[in-house]
């Protein structure tokens, strides 16, 4: 099966966002992501590879796949045509026409940062017992979110009304936990006036700062003075592998009383962000942090 995710490259000290494009466990190009790294006109590479077919093999170099395959797929459509993947070895094979300065440097970052990927550590068959207790964590991390609505958080809820601030209520849920998830902190913070998504909320934690790409991983997690301060945790679970052999990491970023009080200084500090749509925000957590902020300043509430 074909998998795609992001990662995170740097290409002249510029972060750039690199779909992650696998097939069968190993990772591949395809023309367009080629021409657009290497900034060449759309083309480029799909013309050096059919002036140079004969020197390509097909499973060691390139990869055909046809529309009739599109079950294997995720978030990669393939088109009626079918579409070519290449390899490592046949992306070194294109890149040795290509000898601008631009071409040497992302060849490099491409080799060291894309396609060596490194070995997933050796995982332990999870016996029943395992399975029972991930399962029982789960179910715990479930309750959370209905827990706003049990009684004891309908008590908390009726006094909303007469608490003299959000940030007093939020001291009164901690009562019930010590940490939260993102999830269930956004649902306590949204009321009828601010509604604060939690997709949001992550968004504008990229685009701070405050959540860095986890480069082992893939993934996002608080920055380091979050930790270190005690505002936030990440916990990471035991890895569990799918029913196609692909090793998962189950991690959660959670939120602490402390870092609930300034977190919510913050999302009313940038409520307007809140009512962008996904457009107007996408793409900023890659840009420079000065260009992240002349942003975010300009979202500030008057």
């Amino acid at each position: 099966m074909l998998h795609t995710n992001n990662t995170i490259i740097n290409i002249n000290q510029q972060e750039k966002s690199i779909d992650v494009v696998e097939y069968k466990n190993q990772r591949v190009l395809t023309f367009k992501m080629i021409d657009e790294l290497h900034q060449r006109v759309e083309g480029t590479a799909g013309r050096i590879f059919r002036d140079n077919r004969n020197r390509f093999t097909e499973g060691k170099h390139f990869i055909n796949l046809e529309k009739s395959q599109n079950d294997e797929i995720r978030l990669l459509e393939i088109p009626n045509r079918g579409i070519t993947l290449i390899t490592e070895a046949g992306y070194l094979m294109i890149a040795k026409s290509l000898t601008d300065d631009l071409a040497w440097q992302v060849q490099d970052v491409l080799v060291e940062c894309y396609f060596k990927v490194k070995q997933a550590p050796i995982t332990k068959e999870l016996s029943r017992m395992d399975l029972i207790q991930l399962a029982m964590q789960a179910e715990q991390e479930n309750q959370e979110l209905r827990a706003l609505n049990t009684e004891q958080v309908k008590v908390i809820t009726e006094q909303k009304d007469v608490i003299e601030t959000q940030q007093d209520f939020i001291d009164n849920a901690f009562k019930l936990h010590d940490t939260m998830s993102v999830d269930y902190y956004c649902k306590l913070i949204t009321t009828k006036h601010d509604n604060f998504g939690a997709v949001k909320f992550r968004s504008l934690m990229k685009i701070s700062g405050r959540f860095v790409m986890n480069n082992d991983t893939s993934q996002y997690m608080p920055n380091q003075e979050m930790i270190t301060t005690g505002q936030m945790e990440y916990k990471v679970k035991s890895p569990y592998v799918d029913d196609n052999g692909v090793e998962h990491e189950h991690s959660q970023i959670r939120i602490t009383k402390k870092g609930a009080r300034t977190l919510y200084a913050i999302c009313k500090k940038y409520k307007k962000f809140f009512k962008l749509n996904e457009n107007e925000t996408k793409g900023y957590q890659y840009k420079p942090m000065s260009e992240r902020r002349e942003f975010l300043n300009s979202l500030l509430v008057d």
